[in-house]
């Protein structure tokens, strides 16, 4: 059982370069190489990728996280660390996945916060950044900070937005494009 997990991160490291180099050909796309001749969900594939994406640039190796299921280790990826991953892989054994993904949300919510109100005592310089945006991308946009707003606690556009941004690189988000 042991290697056939060790394998199918092999396999996630292998999709990871096919798809990173365009190597899916004579398929038109990376999703129908993987479903074609892989015979492999394109979700599940993009879900390994993900996985040994993060543990790779995080520097985590394998046997660090080798007794945490799969699904558990796709909410863990984003937020896992060397210093941290002893920390997350004993939490994870005592929770199962539905608590795991909200206590991972929970932390990554708070390292936002803890980042928005970062209270240095340098004080910092404000510059403006100005977007022309169509009509429908402006209401997408506005929306998008409402509910940062509400999630985030604040009432400040500003703050909305880079609670956003934080959060979208502190995510999965990059890693699924």
């Amino acid at each position: 059982m042991e290697q056939t997990e060790v394998a199918t991160f092999r396999i996630a490291g292998l999709l990871s370069l096919v798809q990173a180099n365009n190597w899916f050909k004579p398929f038109p796309t990376f999703r129908e190489f993987i479903e074609t001749k892989i015979g492999m969900g394109y979700r599940k594939a993009l879900c390994l990728i993900e996985i040994y994406t993060s543990l790779s640039n995080s520097a985590i190796p394998w046997a660090a996280v080798k007794d945490v299921g799969w699904t558990k280790l796709l909410a863990l990826a984003p937020v896992l660390t060397p210093e941290n991953v002893k920390e997350w892989v004993e939490i994870s054994s005592q929770q199962n996945t539905v608590t795991l993904l909200e206590t991972v949300k929970a932390a990554k919510n708070k390292a936002a916060q803890t980042a928005l109100t970062d209270q240095s005592e340098t004080p910092k310089v404000v510059t403006t950044l100005t977007f022309k945006v169509h009509s429908d991308q402006k209401v997408n946009i506005d929306n998008a900070l409402e509910k940062a707003k509400g999630v985030s606690g604040t009432e400040v556009a500003t703050v909305a937005l880079e609670y956003i941004c934080l959060d979208y690189l502190g995510g999965a988000t990059l890693a699924s494009a």
